[in-house]
């Protein structure tokens, strides 16, 4: 799980970085969660429609019921 709540930007690198620990949690047969409340973090993932791709969720707890156990 990943936790954006405190950010307030998020850039190309950012998102790479999110994608390739995304591929890495895949191939140990892990998954990885998003957890941002931000626009200004939300939105470069809407508009890459990666809200879903990522698992992004709003809160800490919903996010922890989505972790494989």
């Amino acid at each position: 799980m990943v936790d954006l709540t405190g950010l307030r930007f998020l850039g190309a690198d950012g998102i790479g970085l999110l994608l390739n620990h995304q591929d890495l949690c895949l191939r140990r047969g892990g998954a990885l969660v998003v957890v941002a409340t931000s626009a200004a973090v939300l939105r470069p993932l809407q508009v890459l429609e990666l809200v879903d791709v990522l698992g992004v969720q709003s809160c800490v707890l919903d996010a922890l019921q989505e972790v494989p156990a």
